[in-house]
């Protein structure tokens, strides 16, 4: 085989990431969070885990969050606030800094 075909290897970096300090790498807390988020949004009523991931995931306006699910924007607005309601206390943690954010 031609040496010029063949797929070049990467050197890969050993460095510590520097603004990690312990505890669970930096990527391990995306992770986490994810999860944690996840989790959380399984313990919402169908229609308000579809209001929470159509305006904040999917940054859908009330009025096409609306549209989307056939229901008055009056009905997404009430239902995202009542889900942001119950999704607070299900993510709230001792570290407000690296707590999982909506």
């Amino acid at each position: 085989m031609d040496d010029s075909r063949r797929p070049k290897r990467r050197e890969r970096s050993t460095e510590i990431d520097d603004h990690h300090m312990g505890g669970t790498p930096a990527g391990d807390v995306e992770v986490v969070e994810r999860d944690a988020v996840v989790r959380a949004l399984s313990e919402l009523t169908p229609k308000r885990r579809a209001c929470v991931v159509l305006r904040y995931y999917h940054q859908l306006s009330v009025r096409e969050t609306a549209a989307a699910l056939g229901c008055s924007e009056g009905t997404v607005k009430s239902q995202t606030s009542d889900a942001l309601r119950a999704l607070k206390p299900l993510l709230e943690t001792d570290d407000t800094e690296t707590g999982p954010r909506l």
